[in-house]
């Protein structure tokens, strides 16, 4: 069952266009890796989901529901969360305040809920969770900005987790990591395959067709081709478009 679409996605940006009329689908509880060269829409593809920018035409459904055009704040509570590729960290909070106010930002009521401690316990329980879930828990005192980036990665998916999502998107989340420090991303991604589903952007082949269950590849602004791992090894278009063969 698919639990996000995408009919005719387009965004121009003048006369570029970044992302161009993109039928998608992504099922549920599977990591579905988008792949293609620099400047591919890949991001931008992303920043529509999430609401961040608005699409010029097409459609988005999420869940059998039209969110084409809301505000990244209505999609969070809806169920979608993303990790950018520039970390959108809070820099002078600690990593504790950083992911405790995400948790807290999906709260609907927040004059009614500042008088109510059972919820700002679960708040509290909640943000302790994730952040144990991704490995801050040595950081949880630190300021953002005296984490390491390895760290500030893990922060920025910690916060997307603590927005409770379904949908988790991941924009290159091994960006700028050293290679000694990305088997740990690793195994967190694999790790949250098993309770949310994940769609990423990722440039290390080696990664995708290790952990994703379907692959589709963006060149200029389209979908060019989609399927498992091997299949898209193994597609001409694919080896002419990204892998350079």
């Amino acid at each position: 069952m698919s639990i996000l679409r995408t009919e005719k996605l387009t965004k121009n940006f003048g006369a570029m266009t970044a992302v161009s009329e993109v039928d998608f689908e992504v099922e549920e509880k599977t990591l579905h890796a988008i792949i293609g060269p620099n400047g591919a829409g890949k991001t931008t593809f992303l920043r529509l989901i999430c609401g961040e920018i608005q699409p010029s035409s097409g459609r988005i459904i999420f869940r059998n529901r039209d969110i084409t055009g809301k505000p990244s704040y209505h999609i969070a509570h809806l169920g979608i969360g993303m990790s950018f590729q520039k970390t959108n960290i809070l820099p002078k909070l600690t990593t504790w305040e950083n992911v405790w106010l995400a948790a807290f930002s999906m709260n609907k009521a927040w004059s009614h809920f500042l008088r109510n401690s059972s919820r700002l316990e679960s708040i509290r329980e909640r943000a302790e969770s994730v952040i144990v879930k991704v490995g801050l828990q040595e950081s949880m005192k630190k300021r953002a900005n005296e984490l390491p980036h390895h760290e500030q990665r893990l922060l920025e998916i910690a916060m997307a987790l603590a927005l409770s999502p379904t949908l988790l998107l991941l924009d290159e989340p091994t960006s700028g990591m050293a290679r000694e420090e990305i088997p740990a991303m690793v195994e967190l991604i694999e790790g949250l395959k098993k309770d949310y589903t994940i769609l990423m952007i990722e440039h290390n082949m080696e990664i995708v067709m290790s952990i994703s269950d379907t692959i589709s590849v963006m060149y200029f602004g389209k979908l060019i081709a989609q399927g498992p791992p091997k299949q898209i090894q193994n597609d001409e278009r694919v080896r002419q478009a990204y892998l350079g063969s």
